[in-house]
């Protein structure tokens, strides 16, 4: 299985698990309170969203990836396949086939020409369910209240430092999010949470599954106001796995003569073979097509990576306690 990569940016829907910070009430007698969430606080909430790349990622086409030790299979055959046998026929260690994908050139896809680029990232986040939440309003605890829902707001933009590729995603060292969260209570209004949370990849494979971290707790960067602060021991955790369309886009094989590439972030390869007759030799033409690009991530249960990726459907959340 390929090595798994992430990129810093898809990471920003996590931010959001901040979010999960709302109340339950007490309000005075004829108004509605404003609680904003302080000790003794805490939620669980499961979230899904998306998340959009923008610019979109890609992987460029690497001519040592089919050539030489990894030559190219050398097939054609009738479509679908990427090379179509002007006859119809099956061919197998095609040298002609073989040669021509190896002759392709290294191939830049990424935005930018493949100069460092600094990849933005803007998540929406809704919760599907909230449950063991109590928020004490920081200065009267006596006021409480329980989380409805909360919608969730996050952006963030990479440092540049690297290509926008999709193989990219697994570098998520010294990334931010930052993530305004809008809780809805029973019966108070709940004061606004602002997160700025780290990005760390999950790679739990065989058991959870594939996805992101973010957490916050005032420390090596991170910080916590509004409800929840950090400043009062506040802190978040937020687990946002990646749906099954973005996992076979990310870990998705280049195309090669005999299998297309099923991922939006490899080039397309497709050819005509015409088989050689009586006075003539073998000819192919060949060609690659643009790959379409990621341009979003999708946050929802782990369950979907499929039983070998993530046998243990997770659900993607937040966690926040104060």
């Amino acid at each position: 299985m390929k090595k798994m990569k992430w990129l810093s940016a898809t990471g920003a829907v996590l931010a959001l698990g901040a979010a999960g910070f709302v109340t339950t009430s007490s309000p005075a007698s004829g108004s509605t309170p404003l609680i904003t969430a302080g000790p003794g606080s805490h939620v669980h909430c499961t979230i899904t969203g998306t998340a959009k790349l923008a610019p979109a990622l890609a992987n460029d086409w690497s001519q040592a990836a089919h050539s030489g030790g990894n030559a190219d299979p050398g097939d054609a055959g009738a479509a679908p396949a990427p090379i179509v046998s002007k006859d119809a026929a099956t061919y197998t260690g095609n040298a002609t086939i073989a040669a021509a994908v190896a002759s392709i050139p290294n191939t830049t896809y990424t935005a930018n020409g493949g100069a460092p680029t600094a990849v933005t990232t803007t998540a929406k986040v809704a919760t599907a369910s909230c449950t063991s939440t109590l928020v004490k309003d920081i200065t009267t605890p006596t006021i409480t209240d329980n989380v409805v829902s909360a919608s969730i707001a996050s952006a963030s933009t990479s440092t540049g430092a690297n290509e926008a590729t999709c193989g990219g995603l697994a570098n998520t060292s010294g990334t931010t999010f930052q993530s305004i969260i809008k809780w809805k209570g029973t019966t108070a209004k709940i004061t606004p949470t602002t997160v700025v949370s780290n990005l760390a990849a999950i790679a739990d494979i065989g058991n959870t599954g594939v996805g992101f971290d973010l957490t916050a707790d005032g420390t090596g960067g991170t910080s916590i106001t509004g409800s929840f602060a950090s400043a009062t021991g506040g802190s978040s955790e937020s687990k946002a796995f990646i749906d099954a369309t973005t996992l076979n886009a990310i870990l998705g094989a280049s195309a090669t003569s005999a299998t297309q590439t099923t991922s939006v972030c490899e080039p397309l390869l497709t050819g005509k073979f015409t088989p050689a007759a009586a006075g003539a030799s073998d000819a192919i033409a060949i060609k690659l097509k643009k790959p379409k690009g990621l341009k979003a991530i999708g946050v929802t249960n782990s369950g979907g990576q499929g039983p070998i990726i993530a046998p243990n459907d997770t659900p993607s959340s937040i966690d926040a306690v104060n």
